[in-house]
C-alpha cells in the first residue's frame, strides 16, 4: 500500500484533535480529500502555525511537526507503525505536554529532533527484525523501553 500523506487542516482556527473527523487533508492548501491518518502506512504532517492535540491514544505511519507546529500529547501515546518517510517521528516545532511514542512496525527508521522545542516523554521500540535511530541530540524526559528490534544513534 503507497503512503498517503495527510496535512494538518484545522477548520477553524488553527487548533484541532488529531481525531477530529476530516480535519486532515491530502494538501497542504487543503484543496484535496479530506480525512485522517489511520492506522496503515499514512504520513501525518502538522503545518506551521497548527496546533493538534491528542485527546487519546493515536496511530499512525509517521509523523511530522513543521518548524512553528504544535503537538500536545496529553500524557497520551501516538503509535508509529511505519510509512516510506525516512523519519517514523521529526519535529521541527513544538512538543507540548507529555507525548509518548511507540514504534512498532516499519523497515529501519529514525526519530529525529531537527531543532525541536521540548522532548519526547516516554518512548517504547517494539519493533522485531528491524533497527530505530535515534538523533544523537535527543533527549527523553521518561524512560526508554526496548522490548524487541535494535537501536542505534545516527
Amino acid at each position: 500500500m503507497a503512503t498517503v500523506t495527510w496535512y494538518s487542516n484545522p477548520t477553524s482556527g488553527n487548533a484541532m484533535n488529531w481525531s477530529d473527523s476530516n480535519q486532515w487533508n491530502q494538501a497542504a492548501d487543503g484543496s484535496g480529500t479530506a480525512g485522517n491518518p489511520d492506522t496503515s502506512d499514512d504520513h501525518a504532517i502538522i503545518q506551521n502555525g497548527d496546533t493538534v492535540t491528542l485527546t487519546g491514544a493515536a496511530e499512525t505511519g509517521s509523523v511530522m511537526v513543521d518548524d512553528t507546529g504544535i503537538i500536545v500529547g496529553g500524557g497520551n501515546t501516538l503509535t508509529l507503525n511505519g510509512s516510506s518517510d525516512d523519519n517514523s517521528f521529526r519535529w521541527d516545532g513544538t512538543i507540548s505536554g507529555d507525548l509518548n511514542i511507540s514504534i512498532e512496525g516499519g523497515a529501519n527508521k529514525h526519530i529525529k529532533d531537527n531543532g525541536g522545542t521540548n522532548n519526547i516523554n516516554n518512548l517504547t521500540i517494539n519493533n522485531s527484525g528491524n533497527t530505530t535511530e535515534l538523533d544523537t541530540a535527543l533527549t527523553l524526559d521518561g524512560t526508554l523501553t526496548v522490548t524487541a528490534g535494535t537501536l542505534t544513534t545516527y
